[in-house]
């Protein structure tokens, strides 16, 4: 399978991650104590225009997957990495922001962090060597 046609597959799941959180911090967020204004549950995401050509001089290993931790910041996880990550998704709600970056290799390779409030709160990858 070509690494173009695992982006869609990538999105789509870092899309639902992205949903569930959103649903489990507004689920917390809720108090009998303090009502609070009724708040929009729209969730606007943003995709961004394909820039993987750019990212493939420098290769991703799985070392620097295994390097990366829950609660690191983005610029953090791009000192271990040597290399900004393409931003795929984006969403706001409620005060919260959450975002999911991809970093390729050549060989179809990849690593995925969803990042929020510019923190880690997962990460996948496939194939990395």
């Amino acid at each position: 399978m070509k690494s173009s046609n695992r982006v869609p597959i990538i999105i789509a799941t870092c899309a639902v991650i992205i949903l569930g959180v959103f649903g489990i911090l507004n689920l917390t967020k809720k108090s009998t104590d303090n009502p609070s204004p009724p708040v929009s549950n729209t969730v606007q995401f943003t995709e961004k225009p394909d820039q993987s050509a750019e990212l493939f001089h420098h290769p991703i290993y799985v070392t620097e997957y295994s390097a990366i931790k829950t609660g690191m910041s983005y610029n953090r996880v791009v000192k271990i990495i040597g290399i900004e990550g393409r931003e795929i998704t984006s969403a706001a709600l409620n005060g919260f922001t959450s975002a999911t970056y991809l970093w390729s290799n050549e060989n179809g390779s990849s690593l995925g962090i969803v990042f929020q409030n510019g923190r880690v709160i997962s990460k996948s990858q496939n194939w990395l060597e």
